[in-house]
């Protein structure tokens, strides 16, 4: 259950690095995250089974917190 008086926040998730040579567990984790290409962002919840997939991946991620008004405001702009 949240809290109503924190504000929700989402993780946006960069793939800034190759998986070709990497272990093929690192690869699947990547793909269940839903990163496909090199530089693509995906929005995630804020959680610890998504902090538990960024610490397996760290050295080929960039990670920023956001909060929730902002993905939305930023997929509106993408639409539009």
């Amino acid at each position: 259950m949240v809290s109503p008086t924190l504000p929700q926040t989402r993780l946006v998730v960069q793939l800034m690095r190759s998986v070709v040579k990497t272990p093929a567990s690192v690869k699947a984790t990547v793909r269940a995250m839903g990163l496909r290409r090199t530089y693509q962002s995906v929005v995630l919840p804020d959680g610890p089974t998504t902090w538990g997939q960024i610490t397996k991946v760290s050295y080929l991620v960039d990670v920023r917190r956001v909060g929730v008004g902002e993905v939305d405001a930023r997929l509106a702009g993408r639409r539009g």
